[in-house]
């Protein structure tokens, strides 16, 4: 928790640069024990897993995430019979699961994101680019997504939320 408060502080000061410098720290410490985690809770998703985690440490970003997309999408699915990227009427699908939740507290709290539109939600608009996102990296239209390996970090991040958090808060 302690780092997601770091991550979400350096964010809020706009210090990007040093936000994906500490997440790429954490990650890069902590991969192995994440991967064991997912594949505990996850175990028909092993192979997938193993292979999109080891071509993210081999930097084959270009492998890792649309991997990692693709799954944090169906772990979400497989948990909450709701794709993760899907937008109805400009809201996320997701919205539904922070309304039904019944918990309080913290969980409520790290279920906040399922309410947003985050960059990697949105279609590209060319004329004002912004980072690399998910529907540009799955349907083709980006073609330099794996030059930027934050972009494969923050990929593994919204796995590793998919397969914690929103896998905590759909056991209870």
């Amino acid at each position: 928790m302690s780092q997601v408060i770091q991550a979400g502080l350096y964010i809020v000061d706009g210090q990007i640069l040093e936000a994906n410098s500490f997440l790429k720290q954490y990650f890069d410490q902590e991969i192995d024990e994440l991967a064991l985690g997912m594949i505990r809770k996850f175990p028909d998703r092993e192979k997938v897993l193993t292979a999109s985690i080891k071509a993210h440490k081999e930097k084959n970003y270009y492998l890792s995430i649309p991997v990692f997309y693709s799954q944090a999408e169906g772990i979400c699915q497989e948990l909450t019979a709701i794709r993760f990227f899907t937008i109805k009427k400009g809201k996320p699908k997701t919205s539904s699961i922070v309304d039904k939740f019944t918990g309080s507290g913290l969980t409520l709290d790290l279920l906040q994101p399922l309410n947003l539109i985050s960059s990697n939600r949105q279609v590209q608009n060319f004329e004002n680019p912004i980072d690399a996102n998910r529907h540009d990296i799955m349907h083709g239209q980006s073609t330099d997504y794996g030059e930027d390996e934050f972009v494969s970090y923050k990929a593994l991040s919204l796995l590793t939320y998919v397969t914690d958090v929103v896998f905590d808060a759909t056991q209870k």
